[in-house]
């Protein structure tokens, strides 16, 4: 997918903005108060309400990707791969030095350097079937694969915990579309309608949920309201206020952010106690020096 800032696209839309209850009275409120000040002065236009509400919503997006340390991307996708296997107990060898009798060796040995096409991954000594790891996670589904160029029909392959891609047949007397496995290796150098090539395309990413969308709301309508106008509603992070004087106090946003602490919505609060109880601000990694990343397409658009 490439840098990313925020998810890949608004937890909620312009238009859910703009539906609020409360986005309306301050619009409505602002609106009278220009027509009615002396000369009357013109309405905030339709689109420039949908203009604010939309950044509202973007903007509230961005903030709270950050608060959940990355964590709910929406639907990304679709990238594009070119990977290779990685196999730790894998049959290199030709068929023929294998053994025709012997079932350990198997399907590995069938299509090797020394026939002109990339060795394939096959386990010998289990009886699991072939597979790669998917880099992304969650992994939602699997758009295409190919192999030497040739579309691998779905019935050939599985997901599965969304981040393991198996390869299967889908009867005991099928014959396998191209080679059997997953290469574990491939021109690189080569587009993927190519012979010796090897591309996953997928779909990834994780949902806020409704809990998320509310929250991102309310976050959205308390960015809003005030570049429409509004500044008679007190937000949640009033601490103290005088009616008569009109004296209010009020935490910093600031503040509360940079400390990592409430942002003074109540709603937006609960929600991030929920799902960040610990306040991170970055997903936890694990790297290994044995596991290879794969490597994405960004240009041109595998679409």
């Amino acid at each position: 997918m490439g840098p990313r800032t925020s998810s890949c696209a608004p937890w909620i839309t312009g238009d859910q903005v703009l539906e609020s209850l409360a986005i309306q009275s301050a619009v409505a409120s602002i609106n009278a108060t220009l027509t009615q000040a002396i000369p009357p002065l013109s309405p905030i236009s339709d689109e420039v309400v949908a203009v604010i509400c939309a950044e509202a919503a973007q903007s509230a997006t961005e903030i709270l990707y950050e608060r959940t340390a990355h964590r709910f991307t929406g639907t990304c996708g679709p990238v594009t791969i070119r990977p290779v296997s990685r196999p730790v107990n894998a049959d290199m060898r030709a068929w023929a030095s294998a053994g025709w009798g012997s079932w350990g060796y198997g399907w590995g040995a069938s299509m090797v350097n020394n026939l002109g096409q990339p060795p394939v991954m096959s386990l010998y000594a289990e009886d699991t079937a072939p597979y790669i790891e998917l880099y992304d996670y969650p992994v939602t589904s699997i758009v295409e694969i190919k192999i030497n160029g040739e579309i691998i029909p779905p019935d050939e392959y599985e997901l599965r915990e969304y981040k393991w891609l198996l390869r299967k047949l889908p009867t005991a007397q099928s014959q396998p579309t191209e080679v059997w496995g997953w290469p574990v290796s491939q021109v690189q150098w080569l587009p993927d309608t190519e012979q010796s090539t090897f591309s996953v395309t997928y779909m990834f990413g994780q949902d806020c949920g409704s809990g998320g969308r509310m929250a991102c709301k309310s976050l959205a309508e308390s960015l809003a309201i005030p570049f429409l106008g509004d500044m008679n509603a007190y937000p949640d992070r009033v601490t103290t206020i005088t009616r008569q004087g009109v004296t209010a106090q009020i935490a910093s946003v600031v503040d509360v952010m940079s400390k990592g602490g409430p942002t003074g919505l109540r709603t937006v609060d609960m929600w991030l106690r929920a799902v960040n109880p610990n306040g991170l601000m970055k997903k936890p990694l694990v790297f290994s020096p044995d596991t290879a990343r794969n490597q994405r397409q960004q240009f041109p658009s595998p679409t």
